[in-house]
Parts: C-alpha cells; sequence; structure tokens
C-alpha cells in the first residue's frame, strides 16, 4: 500500500515544519487530505500509530545541520538544483527527472488575461509595470502583440523555471511574476490567443525538493520512505 511510505514522508517532513504538532493525529491526517487512499482517521489509527513511531525523531541533515525539507506538489518533468539556484546551503536538493509527472491530470494550467487585466493584476499585486521610465502608461491603446513585445520571459534556469520577468522597465523574480498572476507554477509560457493572452503553466509549484506526485509514484512501484527522500535529498536520515 503506497500511503503507508509516503505517510512516512509526510511525518519527516512535519517534524521539520510543525515541530511535535505533527505527532497529533488529527493535524498530521488533516495534512495527508488528498494523499494515498481515503478512509475515515477512526478506521485508521493504528496505520497512524505505526507511522509515527517508526518515524518518531527522525530527521534529515546535510553537513551536520538540520536541513528545510522543500517540497511542491507535480515537478514540470524535472526538479531544480538547489545549489545552483539558491546557493551552497541548499546544496542537498536535487535535481530529479519525474517523467510521470507530465501525465498528471493538473500538470498542465491554463490562464487568460485581457491586455488590461494582465496589467490590472500585476498592479494590485504590488508590481508596478513601467515603461520608458514612466510608472504609469497608456495601455488603452495597446493590444496583446504590444504587451507580448515588452514582456521577456526567457530568463529561466536549466529545467526551464522562470527566475527573471521583464515587463517594460519593471525586473521581478519568477516567483513573484507567477504568484502574482496566480499561475500554478513558474514553468511558463506567453502567447497571444483570441482573448488576449494565454499563460500555460508546467507543474505545480516552485520545483525544488520532493515531487509529492513522484514520490507517491515510487510509493506505488515499490520504494520504501527512505529510498523516496534519498531520491530528492542528498542527505542522512538521522535521530534528532
Amino acid at each position: 500500500m503506497s500511503y503507508i511510505p509516503y505517510c512516512k514522508l509526510e511525518e519527516i517532513w512535519y517534524r521539520k515544519f510543525c515541530g511535535e504538532k505533527a505527532n497529533t493525529p488529527r493535524g498530521f491526517f488533516y495534512n495527508l487530505t488528498g494523499l494515498g487512499k481515503s478512509r475515515c482517521l477512526e478506521e485508521n489509527l493504528h496505520y497512524w500509530d505505526s507511522i509515527m513511531k517508526s518515524t518518531r525523531g527522525k530527521v534529515l541533515k546535510s553537513n551536520g545541520k538540520i536541513v528545510l525539507p522543500l517540497f511542491h506538489l507535480t515537478s514540470n518533468g524535472n526538479t531544480r538544483s538547489g545549489e545552483k539556484i539558491l546557493g551552497q546551503d541548499y546544496g542537498y536538493l536535487k535535481e530529479v527527472a519525474c517523467k510521470s509527472d507530465l501525465q498528471k491530470n493538473d500538470y498542465i494550467g491554463i490562464k487568460y488575461f485581457t491586455v488590461k487585466e494582465f496589467i490590472d493584476t500585476l498592479n494590485k499585486n504590488g508590481i508596478v509595470v513601467y515603461k520608458d521610465k514612466k510608472e504609469k502608461f497608456d495601455y488603452s491603446k495597446m493590444d496583446s502583440k504590444d504587451l507580448l513585445n515588452i514582456i521577456n520571459c526567457k530568463n529561466v534556469d536549466e529545467q526551464g523555471y522562470l527566475l527573471w520577468a521583464k515587463i517594460g522597465d519593471t525586473k521581478i523574480s519568477g516567483d513573484l511574476f507567477a504568484k502574482a498572476l496566480g499561475l500554478q507554477s513558474t514553468s511558463l509560457q506567453i502567447d497571444e490567443c483570441e482573448k488576449g493572452i494565454r499563460v500555460t503553466t508546467k507543474g505545480i509549484g516552485h520545483g525544488f525538493g520532493m515531487s509529492l506526485s513522484f514520490g507517491n509514484h515510487l510509493a506505488k512501484e515499490g520504494a520504501n520512505w527512505k529510498e523516496i527522500l534519498r531520491k530528492f535529498y542528498d542527505c542522512s536520515i538521522v535521530d534528532n
């Protein structure tokens, strides 16, 4: 049953993120909503109890330090290098090919914007678009081609995730750009469409650390929780 090793992974994560709160059955089960098989908590208390006991006190360490086990829902097909993007302190985050992620139903995300909606959405989320060194410019006469001409989303990492975006004279990080537009990933492409602008994304989340979708795939194929953790993190699993 794949949800047993998968739940053990979750227990390790939440020990770092939530401390001892992860050891409460309600809090632990609540965070697992939608993962593995759905049964009532009352019918699975013996599973949660055994999972928590078998991983109690376990943490991930790299160079003697407890690490932050970053994770996301679904990669764009590859997870990102922690060292190359975030620096040496995150060198334990591996680049991993996650081919099965491409088959997830929600792998592709699509959002549509008119020119006005695109600029207004950015402005409402604190991103002021400058053009020709002017804070506000008249986009009422702009069509989608004009807007695309002032958008540059070519600065991506080796896995295709956006590092920086430039709209007019405004430069912002890929993460802020995606968050402002309500996108599910920074692995994206912007095209012209009938409405105006179409933004297509691949995967869900920032792409660092474990892809939960691929982790679940590995569990279904028989990998245990330690093998799955070591797939994504260059760390030791030790007692805290």
